[in-house]
């Protein structure tokens, strides 16, 4: 059993090991990095959960209309309704106004003119209803878009808030109860295995539990990290002078 028991943990260190080149060759390859420069894992995962967030959910969600494709639909809205108004404009007729001055008559008696102009184009009640509903229909479809991309943002980022704080709570209660409790079990099945009351077997068995109960721990932490770059990327919220 504890062979078998150690060739899995071996296997899953190598899957482990796996995985990690395929992160740093992904993360490479987005930043255009050589293979040659391809980044380190450094820091600590992080176990401390009973500490505030560095933020609130009011403060991610007024955050998320500065994402990029949100500033560049709202750039769009305001483009769409200039050009609303420019149609509107057109509406008017282009009426041009002239002045000149000039002469007027024979040699001997000439007398000087002012002369003033009006030119209106044809025809004279042209309305633009053609270009002015195009324009309604861009000014209205940009609006649609930028307030329904801003809905599936904000949706998405309680989404993931409401995860972020049940995965905190779940970290939480591991980390008060089961192990705690699962190394108890160890000391008091090591106890036991001196004074002649369980076997190896069971001690095996009993070591196995907290063994796993720090995996779940470690995956959870896994978890919980995960979910809070996703929402701080989903809400826009500025990494400046933050470490991962």
């Amino acid at each position: 059993m504890a062979l078998v028991e150690a060739e899995r943990a071996r296997n899953a260190l190598a899957l482990a090991g796996e995985r990690l080149i395929d992160a740093r060759s992904e993360l490479g390859t987005a930043v255009r990095l050589p293979p040659s420069a391809l980044p380190e894992v450094a820091g600590e995962l992080g176990t401390k959960v009973d500490d505030a967030l560095p933020y609130r959910l009011e403060q991610l969600l007024a955050s998320a209309p500065n994402l990029p494709r949100q500033r560049a639909l709202a750039a769009r809205e305001d483009a769409a309704r200039a050009r609303l108004g420019v149609e509107r404009g057109n509406r008017n007729p282009d009426v041009t106004i002239g002045v000149h001055a000039g002469r007027e008559g024979p040699s001997d008696a000439r007398e000087r003119l002012a002369i003033v102009s009006l030119s209106v184009p044809l025809p004279l009640f042209k309305r633009n209803d053609a270009a002015v509903g195009q324009a309604i229909t861009d000014m209205t479809q940009a609006e649609i878009e930028r307030a329904a991309t801003l809905r599936d943002t904000e949706v998405r980022v309680r989404q993931l808030w409401s995860r972020l704080a049940s995965q905190r709570e779940r970290i939480q209660r591991l980390q008060r109860v089961l192990v705690p409790a699962s190394t108890d079990n160890q000391q008091l099945s090591a106890k036991s295995r001196e004074a002649g009351q369980i076997g190896l077997l069971d001690q095996l068995i009993v070591n196995r539990q907290a063994i796993d109960a720090e995996r779940d721990l470690i995956d959870l932490l896994a978890e919980m990290q995960t979910t809070r770059i996703e929402l701080e990327y989903a809400a826009g919220w500025p990494q400046q002078g933050s470490s991962r």
